[in-house]
């Protein structure tokens, strides 16, 4: 069932967020109409400019708080396309018990939540992730290796995807879901390495990395991921897909990179525990079908979002 969105009504949660806000930005561009739903409106960041004039509209609700979903009511009866990014990897929770109902509720239960009140919908698009793997059974990971999710945060999103695709069986209603490897770019504001070797070295403080480095991961590029999410809508498809680079990167490459790019003085210190995860994605699906094509290189992606730090701590 493609999906025309040039005036399509598209609720997208975790808006603000960095893959989010730039799928914004790009739906805005092919003029479809998008709400955000949300915590704050004042959390919408580079999106705020775009509530203000009245570009896109907000919807105030904390996905973790049922009573939070429930105060919509019916107001979001005119969405035709959902978009889910709210999430959150690490919450500042220190009790093991909280941490994983505080995931369980944002990631599973409140989608479910929302998915009652959104009464005319044609499509779902469920942001997935490389933590329902795991550490993968076999490597480059295509969309047929086995979720072995080693996280509250992977668990909950194999569990909505399981959750969803009942759902949306059911209810004889399209979904897609994208599984990104880490995505970088400009609005990194995650805890992951490439934000957090970009905030070291442009300090010139050590980068840790574990055993010697030789761990290796799959980064995608922002408009890469951007690129493949909205072929993904348009195609509005059950179906589900990896997106990453499908090239690997050490964590030595990753850091030596970072240094020579922010013309750093920083130094690499290495943890003495034994690397026993690497990751890379088979992509494969993705090209064939979505047309998918990662076109950013590491080293000028890296140099974009090292950039975008710089003017962000001015």
């Amino acid at each position: 069932m493609t999906l025309d969105l040039k005036n399509a009504n598209i609720l997208i949660t975790g808006g603000s967020g960095q893959i989010g806000s730039h799928l914004v930005e790009a739906l805005l561009q092919e003029e479809a109409k998008i709400t955000v739903l949300g915590r704050d409106p004042k959390n919408l960041k580079e999106l705020l400019p775009l509530y203000k004039n009245n570009e896109i509209k907000f919807v105030r609700c904390d996905l973790s708080d049922q009573k939070s979903i429930q105060s919509i009511g019916n107001t979001l009866s005119y969405i035709k396309y959902v978009v889910h990014f709210a999430s959150d990897m690490s919450p500042s929770i220190n009790s093991i018990e909280e941490e994983a109902k505080f995931i369980a509720r944002l990631n599973l239960i409140g989608i479910i939540e929302l998915l009652g009140l959104l009464k005319n919908l044609k499509g779902i698009c469920f942001s997935s992730s490389m933590a329902v793997y795991g550490n993968p059974e076999y490597i480059p990971v295509d969309e047929l290796c086995p979720h072995k999710p080693n996280s509250f945060y992977g668990s909950a999103k194999s569990g909505s995807e399981l959750f969803l695709k009942l759902f949306s069986n059911r209810m004889a209603i399209p979904l897609t879901i994208l599984r990104y490897a880490s995505v970088y770019g400009p609005r990194n504001r995650t805890g992951r390495s490439i934000p957090l070797f970009i905030k070291s070295a442009l300090k010139n403080k050590q980068i840790n990395l574990i055993g010697e480095g030789k761990g290796y991961r799959d980064f995608v590029y922002i408009s890469d991921a951007i690129d493949a999410t909205l072929n993904a809508i348009k195609l509005n498809e059950d179906s589900e897909y990896n997106i990453g680079s499908g090239t690997p990167c050490s964590m030595l490459d990753l850091a030596n990179t970072i240094i020579k790019l922010t013309n750093s003085q920083s130094e690499i210190g290495y943890i003495d525990k034994p690397n026993n995860f690497n990751f890379l994605f088979d992509i494969e699906k993705a090209k064939k079908i979505l047309k998918y094509q990662p076109e950013t290189d590491l080293e000028k992606g890296l140099k974009m979002e090292i950039d975008w730090h710089i003017q962000e701590n001015k």
